[in-house]
């Protein structure tokens, strides 16, 4: 990739496309668009200054181009950076006022806008469904692009994705990878990061029109078809709406676009996407990439003075010892720990109306939060704590004494806070860092809980249509990189209402997420999501919520089944298992987040979807993690609860014929030595009851 960002700041454009081999693929056009002034960038940027800066070091080559308007100083600077360890190009679009006057409009812009060649074929565009809080989380899609550009097709010819509401995995996904049949399988992922209202569009349109007279096809044609008018791809990604001016001086960043060109495999391309975000985005944790975490969280605190567990007359304090003797590393203590204005009359009590105070709730913890966080850390573990800072309820301090820092126009249960602001978000930031010192916490959770889109437009003035929304996500990015520069170490969590806030720049401020609001622990879900979302993020960013069904009162095949489930993510203690009819057996659960903590580095290897996804309840699933640097990995699969097969047969990728392999199944813990040929021809599973699951763990003999 390195070659082609050079030939685009050289400016060598199109003249190559639809030639073959890997020059005729992807565009050397400028990889970007927008509107400045009511013309198109097309055709202003050839008239405008042309400088490059190039930097290299740490494994990355970074080539900038810069792009100046020579008539109003508007700079456009487009910073691509490749790497040696992963064939991907990542870049970021800005945007500057060199001058002493107001911008021209600039409208459109188009952080991606790349032309591809293609041929007579449909194209197929791979895509999700983001972390929404249902069964179906994550559940993959695929959409054709149709061949032919007649009337009755026109309007299937482009796939727009886009999230609801401001919150970038509110409904769709932005990753996707486009795979095309030109010249043998090849295709593009691509990732957007932009935390807020992003949008997509992949579409294809012909390089030239339809001819009058269609060719004669009774003879064999070598160049010409009849169907071969849809001969260029676009691909197009941006923020959804933009239409503003910018001030003298005044910078603008775009949304981050990633891009993985592939040839021959389209699921190695998407593993390839997963090897990027582990080792170059995610956030290091004692300084390598992270793992999926082993950790409790108590639950929301009542705000009538009861928690889940004091409902079962036990205390936090209480809860701590029991923890421990499970063996994870964290406890958080999540929403409500704060104070909370009593309810209006004859409505209900809600952790909610509370967001917006930082004093501790007295009746909970009436010495504060730091003889639980002390009680924690002696018992070996580190402390985490839930905070919503983009909502503020009425009647809250910050509501109270700091109502011009909230956007004016009110969301459902509050206003939003101006993150906007550098005076606000100076302020939040002391605030927040004041605890995580006083307390001494480990483990930073970040919620957020509204649909910021209507509070951010409605700011906006007719000539500064986007601007609220840019200011807003530029400044949330700041605040989490101050918090983490503040506390070296500390663990940051995300979380908005779920995994509803997973693009790529996100994550690179969190080291894990909890991927979903659905809160019923069904095994079948879990499982779904893992497969649903393991094409797209490493195993870190998955925490699975652990239901009460999988609790280790009893070691049984059914609870056993839960309890693996969540395999290819993080485990959550949930204190459901604390709430079932049964106490849960302390030192079996400990035996099985051992055994997790044995296989969790394998989740942030490559993935394999043995069998199709699905939710049914009267199929298999099974999966393969992967990996190949340490010749090593994991085939899990589960026999679902009325599933009447009793066998399944999987074929396992990526293993190396000649070479021999230790192999464990985790029900039977038979082991064998076989080599790759035999485990690529096939391994069969057979489990008598239902609902069940079977862990094959396979590690490469070194010679």
């Amino acid at each position: 990739m390195a070659r082609w960002i050079e030939r685009v700041c050289a400016g060598e454009g199109t003249a190559r496309l639809g030639s073959g081999g890997e020059e005729g693929w992807l565009s050397c056009a400028l990889p970007f668009s927008f509107r400045y002034g009511e013309r198109e960038s097309e055709e202003l940027l050839p008239g405008w200054r042309r400088t490059i800066r190039r930097s290299a070091g740490n494994g990355r080559t970074v080539c900038a181009l810069v792009l100046t308007d020579p008539s109003t100083g508007m700079e456009v600077d487009w910073e691509a950076t490749s790497y040696v360890d992963v064939p991907a190009v990542e870049w970021l679009l800005s945007f500057r006022n060199t001058g002493a006057n107001d911008t021209s409009l600039l409208e459109d812009i188009r952080a991606l806008n790349l032309v591809l060649a293609t041929d007579y074929h449909e194209l197929m565009v791979y895509h999700g469904m983001g972390g929404i809080a249902t069964a179906g989380a994550f559940e993959p899609r695929q959409t054709i692009l149709p061949r032919h550009l007649g009337e009755r097709v026109l309007e299937r010819n482009q796939l727009r994705l886009a999230p609801v509401g401001g919150r970038s995995t509110n409904g769709d996904m932005p990753y996707f990878n486009v795979e095309a049949n030109w010249g043998g399988y090849r295709g593009i992922v691509a990732a957007v990061g932009w935390s807020g209202q992003w949008e997509a569009r992949i579409s294809r349109f012909g390089a030239a029109p339809p001819l009058a007279v269609e060719p004669d096809n009774r003879i064999p044609q070598t160049q010409l078809s009849a169907l071969r008018n849809a001969t260029r791809l676009r691909i197009e990604a941006g923020m959804e709406q933009t239409h503003l001016i910018l001030h003298a001086g005044e910078r603008i960043r775009t949304p981050r676009i990633v891009l993985i060109p592939w040839v021959d495999d389209r699921q190695r391309a998407q593993n390839t996407l997963r090897r990027f975000i582990h080792q170059h985005v995610a956030p290091r944790e004692n300084g390598a990439a992270p793992l999926p975490q082993l950790f409790s969280n108590l639950g929301i605190v009542d705000p009538t003075a009861r928690s889940h567990f004091l409902a079962l007359g036990e205390t936090h304090l209480a809860m701590v010892p029991k923890i421990a003797a499970l063996g994870v590393d964290y406890l958080v203590v999540d929403a409500g720990w704060y104070e909370t204005p009593p309810p209006a009359p004859g409505g209900p009590a809600s952790w909610s109306s509370g967001v917006g105070n930082y004093a501790v709730q007295k009746d909970v913890f009436p010495n504060g939060l730091r003889p639980l966080a002390d009680e924690v850390r002696r018992h070996g573990m580190k402390f985490g704590l839930w905070f919503e800072p983009e909502r503020v309820c009425e009647g809250t301090q910050v509501f109270r004494e700091h109502r011009d820092w909230l956007l004016p126009a009110p969301v459902a249960r509050g206003y939003i806070f101006d993150f906007g602001l550098p005076e606000a978000r100076a302020w939040l930031t002391d605030t927040i860092s004041g605890i995580i010192e006083d307390v001494g916490i480990g483990w930073y959770r970040h919620d957020a809980n509204a649909n910021y889109l209507p509070a951010w437009r409605s700011a906006d003035s007719v000539d500064r249509q986007g601007i609220t929304e840019i200011r807003y996500i530029e400044g949330l990015y700041q605040f989490w990189q101050e918090l983490m520069d503040r506390h070296p170490g500390i663990v940051m969590e995300g979380c908005a209402s779920g995994g509803r806030r997973m693009d790529i720049e996100a994550l690179r401020y969190h080291h894990s997420y909890f991927h979903t609001d659905w809160f019923s622990g069904d095994p079948a879900a879990i499982q779904s999501h893992m497969h649903g979302g393991g094409h797209w993020l490493p195993g870190n960013y998955f925490n699975t919520y652990q239901g009460g069904t999988s609790s280790p009162t009893v070691d049984s095949r059914e609870r056993r089944y839960a309890f693996f489930s969540m395999l290819g993510g993080a485990a959550i203690v949930s204190w459901r298992w604390f709430n079932e009819k049964e106490p849960p057996d302390l030192e079996l659960g400990r035996r099985w987040l051992a055994e997790f903590r044995s296989l969790r580095h394998l989740a942030v290897g490559d993935f394999y979807p043995l069998l199709p996804h699905t939710l049914s309840e009267g199929q298999w699933l099974a999966s393969q993690y992967h990996r190949p640097d340490l010749g090593e990995g994991m085939i899990l699969a589960f026999r679902r609860q009325f599933c009447p097969r009793p066998t399944v047969r999987l074929l396992p990728r990526e293993l190396d014929p000649k070479a021999i392999y230790r192999v464990t199944r985790q029900t039977s813990q038979e082991q064998r030595e076989l080599r790759g040929r035999e485990l690529l021809a096939g391994i069969e599973i057979h489990l008598d009851a239902a609902p069940a699951h079977e862990v094959i763990h396979y590690h490469q003999r070194r010679e």
